[in-house]
């Protein structure tokens, strides 16, 4: 064998050397999938090949997969010549996976590659492990991989290594470079897609330690999505980078950024877990060792026990006696990274928690300040501060050694005990201290308080986790799991008792309560009760559900390892069960999983005389289906689909969810919207576009009753986590099509309106009246609707149960839909007559094709549709004009927080206008650039946001090329929800006569501190501490006022609270309370309001607020709510001079005491001020995305009512007068003209 080949695979034929490429890349793929025992074999079977065959490199990497299979099932190498070069790689490279052995596999590699030194592979292997095991050689070792990497660029071992270098020197933008060389030489090698997937995972890991961050989270992101290419063991590799990306982040925020921070906290948690969900059915070494990793970063990074503390982001007062402010706000800095300040606050706390002697709640927080500071700050305090703190603690409780008079005391004198010997490196003796006492000691009768209970048997279990006591951790989990009783805190303890470390010592896991662990367990189980002559028949068919269960998501390696034994078992446990349980609902359910089961085994190749056996068993379903109930016909086409599913027969797999979605139609029941997506999944198979389409365009129809039931009363969290991911998949596939550039511009229009009609239709619940629904719409239209939908879906899916072999074509399909739609158009539309003109019922029937032949030329509609996936939003924007629909993907982007929030933060602290530009830039490309062309002869642009983009402030998105802003270029307006510019643009504006001006002066209430706030009105603690620290707007709101008589000197009312009332042509300014406003609001043409505002807190999106009375005794504040039920359709325009209420969309952590994934909850949201009055029928709104300079806002309304007054309608009214502070140098920041979004635009209704 030549030692200085390389490069391509030299075989002595071309024929053979292909068949040997193929053999392997099938052997890798094999090995990814999981499936080791096939892999081995083809491994075995190149590198036993004569060496006159196989090139070096070729059975290099056999006996290197080969190597790696039996590691991943616990084996040793095996080969029958142990002597030759070969056998040995394979055997030093084996140990060369283990962390026991790996040691011992150096010296043998290392022999090895002097037998060959001009090898790259075999020298890249030696140098790999030198570099793990000797430190000391690390900087000659990288020399040498260096020289490699030049000399062999081709050879993807020499990067892998060179890589694997780098990141242990913590150099990672040179491991960066040198993984994506290594995934350049695969990919040129031909390696399997699924090696290429998991090493790119690696890849982008590294990247996350560059500059290039951001850039691989959302590569990260996106690979997620990969179903052809991804495994199970890379997924969960994306999901753990992720959750450390997310936890990063969260790091990287300072005390301000509470919300976001503990929402990237939530965040991290969500793809840690979802990691350890994906490789549990996993048995092998690397998902074993991947799932070890995940589960300790939930152990130490997270705290169940207890709700997110209250958060203090400001330093307390020096005088301040409370020590639980101080240690509030110690949290809130813990990762702003001075540890200095953390530490001080946390001392402070301590100190005065240990002052006050008979204060039982401060003894806990005395607690809780050494459990913060030690042992995490051990070394920074040093040993004598250390010693102190234990010292005080003594002089105030007694001695660590002393127990106390009664138990919460001694909780607490052991808690502090723990400290001191886990300061002492004693762990497993702080372990049995604190255990002796919380678990040993558990059914003794003794008081305790809840809250320190669970927290320290939570931490017990932390603690006894990482010393190794799996048994206690166990112990102290199950036992804290039982006093927390919300569900959403009791799961993560749940998922920490089922580790796999954990488990075997719960009390579930000695019951066998989780089932058993793998296929063989299952199998062993079921044997037992089937030869027991005692066991009954529920023991039996209990048993054999299981190994249903395992055989289903078994691999194809296990399954091989099925015996004549195994078959036997489980066809005689069919047999007695069909004799025992008769004709029963168990023996049904067990009798069709089991056919699914045995048909994969048989279609895998597996056991292909099994195919009798499932044969019989579906035979036995369509029996029984015959003369039973619809439960027995669901179950039987419900096995035919997923059977069907797996041979690959579309049609009848069509054909099954046809028959089962008119079963659940001739019940009454309209929630049919899983069969029709099985039709759609089985159409997509079929490479179809049209036909898809189309049933697309059905799903949008069972979830728009989906929707109107979750208005008239169904709770929000059940609609999201039931539709939402079918929202989603439709909005995919739409997006993926339209995204085609070959796509014909006629068929772009045809999905451009099935994709219009579901974006919208995400939206509209925003916009329900319960109460119009409940008592008008309801009693008749109703049966309309229902009766519609039944006509239509049976129509169409009839046309799936035809014996025809083909699949009906969609000319049919479509004649047959529009069919059952002209049947009952007049009743629907006899029914929707009831209701207002802006109606989202009514204007469900407002399609693409209606917008475009209602636009005038020089205006175009950009519907953003921004979907979000945890801190990232992916989606589509579309284009249209009378002329044409155009379409562009949205890119997968963190677009909340890395470029609209310090967008507006940066304007907030007065930076440069060209310091925003990068992100104003970036939005211009993102959402406008796609269509230059098609906006050349466009005057008005109408966007229809949607989430994180309802906040954005389009004005002043920056055209870089061209060095302008987009209001220099088009007047714009927002229509939050599209279908509603079947009224706007059918509407002329009117002339309004009445403007009231409503104003508070004044800033906090005197006396009014943030805890007075949170207990007259019920706020969040952030929100209160924003208003008692407003300022005064006395001087500011006077000259306003004095502008706006001038611009507007007739017709002028104004309503003011506070010292700032000024005459008007009536008299004297009326005082302005919420009663008056409430009163004189339907009297206006126009209404101003010019006040302090403050956006919704992240738990609620309807808690912006208007600050409207500052009066000491009794101020008085706006909400949202106060506004609904409100008729204001004679409202043309509303102006919020106000702070941040123009944001219609607000940030969401995930709330994970709730019942509702936040993160979904944005899906489509309209909220606050804007949504709700939209909703009332104000003509439109002009608001603020974010805090807006009161100098420079004045003199930009005084412009914007003499424009206004001149006869302009609000768009050019307010595009004139932004163009006018944009050409003047005083005011030319964005931040002065570019925060005001105007929603709608006047209209007169025609009832």
């Amino acid at each position: 064998m030549r030692a200085d080949q390389e490069g391509s695979f030299m075989v002595l034929g071309n024929t053979n050397k292909r068949h040997l490429v193929e053999r392997f890349t099938s052997a890798e793929t094999l090995y990814h999938q999981g499936e080791y025992s096939e892999s081995e074999g083809l491994a075995k079977s190149i590198w036993q090949q004569p060496e006159s065959v196989v090139s070096p490199p070729l059975i290099w990497r056999a006996v290197i997969l080969d190597a790696r299979t039996v590691f991943q099932r616990g084996l040793p190498f095996k080969s029958n010549d142990r002597t030759s070069p070969i056998a040995r790689l394979g055997a030093a490279f084996r140990l060369s996976l283990d962390d026991e052995t790996r040691e011992e596999a150096l010296q043998p590699l290392q022999a090895i590659a002097r037998e060959y030194p001009r090898d790259p592979l075999i020298q890249a292997m030696a140098l790999s492990v030198e570099s793990e095991l000797r430190q000391d050689r690390r900087e000659a070792v990288g020399n040498q991989l260096q020289r490699l990497a030049r000399e062999h660029p081709g050879i993807s071992e020499v990067w892998k290594a060179l890589f694997e270098h780098y990141n242990r020197m913590g150099n990672f933008p040179a491991a960066a470079k040198a993984a994506e060389k290594m995934l350049t030489a695969e990919i040129a090698d031909g390696r399997s897609p699924l090696r290429v997937f998991e090493d790119r995972v690696r890849v982008l890991g590294a990247k996350l330690q560059t500059d290039r961050a951001m850039e691989a989270e959302r590569q990260l992101a996106a690979m997620l999505n990969n179903t052809e290419h991804g495994t199970p063991l890379g997924r969960a590799r994306v999901q753990l980078l992720l959750g450390i990306r997310a936890f990063g982040n969260a790091a990287s925020l300072d005390s301000s950024n509470r919300d976001q921070r503990m929402h990237s906290m939530e965040v991290a948690r969500h793809f840690w877990e979802a990691a350890v969900d994906e490789v549990a059915p996993l048995t092998n070494q690397s998902a074993k060792e991947l799932r070890e990793i995940v589960e300790n970063f939930l152990v130490s990074h997270f705290d169940f026990s207890g709700e997110y503390p209250a958060y203090a982001s400001q330093r307390p007062d020096d005088n301040e006696k409370d020590p639980k402010k101080w240690l509030d706000y110690a949290l809130s800095v813990a990762f702003d990274g001075n540890d200095r300040t953390v530490i001080d606050a946390t001392l402070h706390a301590y100190a005065l928690a240990l002052d006050d002697k008979n204060n039982e709640a401060d003894a806990e927080v005395a607690v809780t300040a050494l459990y913060r500071l030690l042992p995490k700050y051990v070394e920074l305090l040093g040993p004598k501060r250390v010693e102190r703190l234990f010292q005080d603690w003594v002089r105030r409780f007694g001695h660590l050694h002393e127990a106390a008079e009664n138990t919460a005391a001694e909780l607490r004198r052991r808690r502090v005990a723990v400290l001191r010997l886990l300061v002492d490196g004693r762990h497993e003796a702080a372990v049995s201290m604190l255990a002796e006492f919380l678990i040993d000691r558990a059914n003794e009768d003794r008081e305790l308080a809840v809250d320190p209970h669970r927290d320290a048997l939570f931490f017990l279990g932390q603690l006894a986790y990482r010393t190794g006591l799996y048994e206690i951790a166990a112990r102290a989990w199950e036992a804290s799991l039982e006093l927390v009783d919300h569900p959403s805190v009791q799961e993560p303890i749940r998922r920490m008792l089922a580790m796999e470390k954990v488990r075997p010592f719960t009390q579930a896991g000695q019951k066998d309560q989780f089932g058993p662990r793998d296929l063989q367990a299952a199998l062993a189980n079921l044997r037992t009760r089937f030869d027991d002559p005692d066991a009954n028949a529920t023991q039996l068919w209990s048993r054999a559900v299981d190994v249903n269960q395992w055989l289903t998501k078994a691999t194809k390696g296990q399954l091989k390892e099925l015996t004549d034994a195994d078959y036997r078992l489980i066809e005689g446990t069919a047999e007695r069960l069909a004799q025992t349980l008769g004709r029963g609902t168990e023996l049904a359910s067990f009798q069709a999983g089991l056919a699914k089961a045995v048909a994969r085994i048989d279609l895998m190749n597996m056991r292909p005389e099994w195919g009798k056996f499932w044969g019989g068993l579906v035979l036995e379903l369509q029996r029984r289906a015959e003369d039973g109930n619809m439960d027995d016909r669901l179950l039987r086409y419900d096995t035919e689909r997923e059977i069907s599913r797996m041979i690959g027969d579309w049609r009848h797999v069509a054909r099954s969810s046809a028959h089962m979605a008119l079963d659940v139609l001739g019940t009454g029941n309209l929630d049919i919207t899983g069969y029709l997506l099985e039709i759609w999944e089985a159409l997509r198979n079929r490479d179809q576009l049209f036909e898809p389409v189309l049933v697309t365009a059905l799903i949008d129809e069972a979830l728009r009753q989906t929707r109107r039931q979750m208005a008239l009363g169904q709770s929000r969290s059940r609609y999201f986590r039931d539709q939402y991911r079918t929202y989603g998949r439709l909005l995919d596939f739409l997006e993926q099509q339209m995204g085609n550039e070959k796509m014909p511009p006629e068929v772009i229009e045809y999905l451009g309106g099935v994709y219009w009609d579901i974006a919208e239709n995400m939206k509209d619940r925003f916009l329900f009246d319960r109460e119009m629904l409940q008592e008008k719409v309801e009693p008749e239209y109703a049966s309309v609707r229902r009766e519609m939908f039944v006509a239509l879906a049976r129509s169409v899916l009839e046309l799936y149960t035809a014996a025809s072999e083909e699949m009906p074509k969609f000319q049919l399909l479509a004649e047959s839909a529009n069919a059952a739609i002209e049947r009952h158009s007049t009743q629907r539309e006899e029914a929707l007559a009831i209701l207002p003109p802006r109606h989202p019922e009514r204007l469900d029937r407002f399609s693409l094709t209606d917008l475009r032949a209602a636009l005038p030329a020089d205006t175009a509609v950009l519907t953003v549709v921004a979907r979000p996936r945890l801190q990232d939003d992916h989606g589509g924007v579309m284009l249209v004009t009378s002329k044409q629909v155009r379409f562009a993907q949205l890119p997968v982007f963190r677009y909340e927080y890395d470029i609209i929030t310090p967008l507006l933060e940066s304007w907030q602290k007065n930076i440069g206008a060209k310091e925003g530009h990068s992100g104003l830039g970036f939005l211009y490309r993102t959402l406008v650039r796609s269509f230059e062309t098609d906006l050349k002869s466009i005057e008005h642009l109408i966007v229809v946001p949607s989430g994180t983009f309802n906040n954005v402030p389009y004005a002043a998105l920056w055209d870089e090329e061209n060095e302008r802003y987009l209001i220099e270029r088009f007047r714009i307006s927002i229509m939050p929800f599209g279908k509603s510019l079947a009224t706007y643009l059918a509407s002329a504006p009117r002339q309004p006569r009445r403007l009231l001006y409503a104003a508070n002066t004044d800033g906090n209430p005197e006396g009014w501190d943030r805890g007075r706030w949170e207990t007259r009105f019920g706020l969040a603690s952030t929100t209160a501490e924003e208003l008692a620290s407003l300022p005064d707007l006395s001087v500011s709101t006077a000259n306003e006022q004095a502008m706006l008589r001038d611009a507007w000197p007739t017709n002028f009312d104004a309503l003011v609270s506070g010292d700032g009332m000024q005459p008007t042509e009536n008299g004297k300014s009326q005082p302005l309370n919420r009663a008056s406003l409430l009163q004189r609001l339907p009297q206006a043409d126009i209404v101003h309001l010019s006040m302090h505002g403050l956006d919704s807190p992240p738990d609620n999106p309807e808690r912006s607020l208007l600050l409207l009375n500052s009066n000491a005794e009794q101020p008085e504040l706006l909400f949202p709510g106060d506004l609904e039920g409100r008729n204001l359709e004679g409202l043309d325009l509303i102006v919020l001079s106000a702070c941040l209420v123009g944001r219609s969309y607000s940030f969401h952590p995930i709330d994970r005491l709730g019942d509702t994934d936040r993160w979904l909850y944005r899906l489509g949201e309209f909220s606050g001020f804007p949504r709700v009055l939209f909703q009332q029928g104000v003509g439109g709104l002009i608001g603020p995305v974010g805090e807006v300079p009161a100098d420079v806002d004045k003199q930009l309304w005084a412009v914007f009512y003499r424009q206004l007054r001149e006869g302009l309608d609000p768009s050019r009214a307010l595009a004139a007068t932004q163009r006018a502070m944009l050409a003047d140098q005083k005011s030319r920041h964005p931040r002065n003209w570019g925060l005001y979004l105007l929603f709608g635009g006047w209209t007169a209704p025609d009832e």
